[in-house]
């Protein structure tokens, strides 16, 4: 089991935190499809679009607006958690050590 550990396996991290960062932004736009504020030609706008769309219930602009957020906050943090996991397993540190740290 400790070759498990030793092996590089932080590298897939990296795909699987791309992943999570685009999910907030899939589950966005299909809640303004159903609430029939997605705009493809303006995509910016659709948050402010949402806004001033009467007949949505606040709590569902809330949520929407939060899941923006977390969007936002995983495209600013991927580069650096990335960067970080490849310049951890070039710089030749303990795989066991890289792994376990990714995977929080």
């Amino acid at each position: 089991m400790s070759s498990f550990w030793n092996s590089p396996l932080s590298l897939y991290a990296i795909p699987a935190a791309w992943v999570l960062v685009y999910y907030p932004q899939a589950h966005k736009v299909n809640l303004l499809k159903q609430v029939g504020a997605y705009n493809n030609l303006e995509p910016r706008q659709n948050i402010a679009t949402l806004g001033s769309k009467s007949g949505v219930e606040d709590k569902l602009k809330a949520k929407i607006a939060r899941v923006e957020g977390t969007h936002v906050n995983g495209l600013e943090s991927f580069p650096l958690f990335a960067i970080s996991v490849l310049v951890a397993n070039y710089a030749g540190l303990a795989h066991s050590s890289i792994n376990k740290t990714a995977a929080l």
